[in-house]
């Protein structure tokens, strides 16, 4: 039911806005983050009580003022005071605010789920060199898996490769790899179609079209294929966070909106 919705998001995200893939990537990162603080900006202004968040704004930059003088008086009481009343006003201004953030969450999730699957690479370009990793159990490495010969498709260290063992982080578990490319200039698509005894696994290949195959394909509880691609990282600079798996498609992504939604927030006086 997950992977329906899933695919059912990136169709209506497609319609909207598949138009950007034929920009460059790091163009459509800059729309996406200028659209999703349009679309916050839209519904925060005509779904608060404009007139109560500018009276609270103003509010609590008094208060500020107010603490501070407090602190050179060292008036304690004061302070304690300002600082109840302060939190009193932010109370009210979160409740204002609570439904049109959660109704923004619906259309910055849209455009995440379209994003992730359509930014996070870069598509494979005809003749490029692409690799196909197949994990397996531990238990089936030293035997072999041929992958079956494509038309259009070459594999650069040959069709059956052995299955290893690998030991990382505290797990172990076989690895087959295959490095394939198109031989003409003209993008296409394969399923490319591995075998292994009576075991087939089936990953889908697109080169040189404007969107790209999923990398992860999980056929069962311990038979998974990723295909290597070039992460998008803007402008080949910008890099992603991976202690919190955050790819560089994010990170460019929010350097974007946060700066855009404090400059429209200001140019446009959305309290």
């Amino acid at each position: 039911m997950f992977e329906t919705l899933h695919q059912a998001m990136l169709w209506f995200c497609d319609l909207l806005l598949g138009w950007m893939l034929f920009l460059p990537a790091e163009a459509v990162v800059i729309a996406i983050g200028v659209l999703t603080v349009v679309v916050m900006m839209v519904i925060r202004r005509r779904m608060t009580d404009q007139d109560l968040l500018a009276r609270a704004d103003a509010d609590l930059g008094r208060i500020k003022q107010l603490i501070r003088q407090a602190r050179r008086e060292k008036d304690r009481d004061a302070i304690k005071r300002y600082r109840r009343t302060r939190g009193e006003i932010s109370l009210k201004k979160l409740r204002a605010e609570g439904k049109p953030l959660l109704i923004s969450i619906i259309p910055i999730v849209l455009l995440a789920t379209w994003a992730m699957a359509r930014l996070d690479y870069r598509p494979p370009a005809p003749g490029e060199e692409v690799t196909l990793l197949a994990y397996t159990p531990l238990v089936e490495a030293g035997e072999v898996m041929h992958m079956l010969p494509e038309d259009g498709l070459e594999a650069t260290d040959g069709w059956v490769r052995p299955i290893e063992p690998v030991a990382e982080g505290g797990e172990t578990y076989g690895l087959a790899r295959w490095t394939v490319r198109s031989n003409g200039e003209k993008p296409g698509r394969w399923t490319l179609t591995l075998r292994l005894d009576d075991r087939t696994l089936e990953h889908p290949l697109i080169v040189g079209e404007r969107t790209y195959a999923q990398p992860l394909v999980f056929h069962d509880q311990q038979h998974v294929t990723e295909l290597e691609m070039r992460r998008m990282r803007m402008f080949g600079v910008i890099p992603g966070i991976e202690a919190i798996m955050m790819p560089p498609w994010l990170v460019g992504y929010l350097l974007v909106v946060f700066p855009a939604y404090f400059l429209f927030k200001r140019l446009f006086k959305v309290h």
